[in-house]
């Protein structure tokens, strides 16, 4: 049931008193979809993610879900924001990130530069060349659905995060994955993985997360029922349409 919030009194004994929380509380209750766009996670920005989902999960009484939500879109939106990063690197190295030998190139000149500077610099040229990773939230009493786009991914990528993904399919509790990929050093796709196995471990079927392509974007969603009434875009069985990462 969704309760109506009076204040931000109970997140802030949570969270710790912040500003925005009221103004977003306001927001979030007059409205059930909410749009975030962003190029990187700065501090600002995950706080902001973080106090609108402890606010959705409180109006719903599901608060107890925040740290698995949170950390599931935080996942999420590393890897697209990332992404869109890449693009503009590419481009400003006047790579084809569409060109199979400039891809190889470039992602071999890349390994070692990923760092929070990188992406600070790269995440700004991004947003200058109109690439942001847009946050879409749907909610209601019976569930919460979240859908991130961003750049393409590219054939080898996709590839890649599909094999990763399959992989997290196959655990049932995050320390078995820890314990089996704690020296992984193909990091990127790992973290998509792990948010199957922590889904599974809220009693959420992991097919409720999906990454493809949909109309020449990267988009990632991610749905959280709340009641038993709650139904997937996907329809009351998640896992049986088709072979495509999302539908």
């Amino acid at each position: 049931m969704r309760k109506k919030l009076e204040n931000c009194s109970i997140l802030n004994e949570r969270l710790g008193r912040d500003p925005q929380c009221e103004d977003l509380l306001a927001e979030i209750q007059e409205s059930d979809a909410i749009h975030i766009s962003t190029v990187d996670l700065a501090p600002e920005t995950e706080l902001r993610l973080e106090l609108t989902l402890a606010i959705l999960l409180e109006m719903y009484d599901h608060g107890e879900m925040l740290s698995t939500l949170y950390t599931c879109l935080k996942e999420i939106l590393v890897n697209a924001t990332r992404a869109n990063a890449k693009e503009a690197w590419f481009k400003e190295q006047g790579l084809d990130i569409h060109n199979p030998e400039d891809f190889r190139q470039g992602m071999e000149r890349l390994q070692d530069q990923y760092d929070e500077k990188w992406i600070n610099r790269y995440g700004q040229l991004a947003r200058e060349m109109g690439l942001e990773a847009d946050i879409n939230i749907d909610h209601s009493e019976d569930g919460i659905s979240i859908e991130v786009r961003n750049v393409a991914l590219k054939p080898e990528e996709e590839a890649r995060i599909r094999e990763k993904l399959n992989t997290g399919m196959q655990y049932d509790d995050l320390m078995s994955f820890y314990i089996d990929h704690a020296d992984n050093q193909e990091g990127e796709g790992m973290g998509l993985a792990m948010i199957l196995v922590m889904l599974r471990g809220e009693n959420i079927d992991p097919n409720l997360f999906r990454m493809g392509i949909v109309e020449n974007q990267t988009l990632s969603r991610l749905e959280i029922p709340l009641s038993d009434k709650f139904v997937s875009v996907r329809g009351a069985n998640p896992a049986g349409l088709g072979s495509g990462p999302v539908s």
